[in-house]
């Protein structure tokens, strides 16, 4: 879309606007002076880019089946209130493989002509590496803190790709491809939904660390962090984005007090995201036409008559990913699992979100927050399947411990005090006696 424009800046035509949807390019800094530099720089991004598509086509479908795999085994675990270190460490490492992969990206790996294996190898090596860390933290066996930490871990990996130019997402391979050309910086739609579950997921744990009279407002604070960061030209740059994030914020917000969705609660939240997306719509339209979004680019073409085009666009790509993507089969199957395993009576979710109100109000946020996300930027549920990837894991895993402490008869208790059966039972999970 943006070859015609491009072709008629050069000639010194002014482009019809109600006929072009694309910009016109424009030259960037930043060229090494040696020319020879400068295409060995162009070709081994190509070589990057290329390498990525084929390696993404296959990790997906691969990680995808895995977490399957994963559901099914958990099962037993779940009826059986038991979760044995060994399945704990496993479901952590699944939390971490797409964080890991985003950062395998820094080492080239595509450079060898084993690129696919290697990039492989460097994702589990990068996902032993941080559930070896995460299993050995000092506070570990508290009910919550493998969901915070991991989800913090995802949520800040991301706000560190974002702060430093997203170098690890172009061309990567849970990122976005130039030879694809529909993203170039900014958050991509993969990561998009790793961060969202790890922005809410740690939210929710850090709202429960913090008296509960504070809730809401930490959840809150770090809410308009991520959709800043989301949102922001120079930084995410997916206003879309951003207003599905707030969406979710604003939720997560009204639920994080517990209770029921009152009409008090979610008018509030309502007005909230509206104002907060009001805003953005007003920073995006009021920046010049080559540098604005996704949302100030729509709203133009409302205002012109010519948005029909962009909304035909965005459908068909909806369509076309919900059909062909990996990542629909992994968020349908993580919904399924959800509401017909983890939602039963014993599958422990009921039990966690009554225990954790605000990680019920968070994980409720992340699954409104993905699904408009995915639908406004034509990706179906592929947000919503990566954001299954980190946070699914993580919540049965919580599920599982929240399950075994309700089930624990531990002996020898016969005979002492109320006091010394709290004392002792504070021992094994102190933030479920306390709440």
């Amino acid at each position: 879309v943006d070859l015609a424009p491009t072709a008629l800046r050069v000639l010194g035509r002014e482009p019809p606007e109600r006929i072009f949807a694309g910009a016109p390019a424009a030259s960037a800094p930043g060229r090494p002076d040696d020319l020879t530099a400068a295409l060995a720089a162009l070709a081994d991004a190509d070589r990057r880019a290329s390498a990525a598509l084929g390696v993404s086509r296959w990790f997906f479908t691969g990680l995808a089946a895995l977490q399957i795999a994963l559901f099914v085994a958990m099962l037993r675990l779940l009826q059986r209130k038991r979760s044995p270190r060994g399945a704990e460490t496993v479901l952590i490492g699944a939390g971490l493989v797409l964080p890991s992969a985003i950062m395998a990206d820094a080492f080239p790996w595509w450079r060898s002509g084993l690129a696919g294996p290697i990039f492989i190898g460097i994702t589990l090596a990068l996902t032993a590496l941080l559930t070896f860390g995460v299993t050995r933290l000092p506070r570990i066996t508290q009910t919550l803190t493998p969901l915070g930490v991991v989800s913090s871990i995802a949520a800040a990996v991301i706000c560190l790709d974002l702060v430093t130019g997203s170098r690890l997402q172009l061309n990567g391979v849970v990122g976005y491809s130039a030879l694809q050309g529909g993203r170039f910086a900014g958050v991509g739609i993969v990561v998009m939904g790793v961060f969202i579950a790890g922005a809410l997921m740690a939210a929710g744990w850090l709202a429960h660390v913090t008296p509960q009279r504070y809730r809401t407002i930490s959840i809150v604070g770090i809410g308009a962090v991520a959709i800043v960061l989301m949102g922001s030209p120079n930084l995410g740059a997916d206003a879309g984005g951003a207003v599905a994030l707030t969406a979710g914020v604003c939720l997560a917000a009204a639920l994080a007090a517990g209770g029921w969705l009152t009409f008090t609660r979610l008018a509030w939240a309502v007005l909230a995201g509206l104002v907060v997306t009001l805003g953005f719509a007003l920073v995006d339209i009021g920046r010049p036409v080559e540098h604005q979004g996704s949302l100030g680019r729509l709203l133009n073409q409302f205002s012109e008559g010519t948005a029909s085009l962009t909304l035909h666009r965005v459908a068909l790509n909806n369509v076309s990913t919900f059909v062909s993507s990996a990542l629909t089969i992994l968020a349908i199957a993580a919904a399924v699992f959800v509401w017909a395993v983890l939602m039963r009576p014993w599958g422990g979710l009921k039990r966690l979100f009554g225990i954790y109100p605000a990680v019920r109000a968070t994980a409720t946020g992340m699954a409104v927050a993905t699904l408009i996300a995915g639908v406004l930027g034509g990706a179906a549920l592929n947000v919503a399947g990566a954001a299954a990837a980190t946070a699914v894991p993580l919540l049965t895993l919580t599920a599982l411990r929240v399950l075994e402490h309700a089930a624990d008869r531990t002996p020898g208790l016969a005979g002492t005090s109320a006091r010394d059966v709290s004392v002792k039972s504070r021992g094994a999970d102190d933030d479920i006696i306390s709440d």
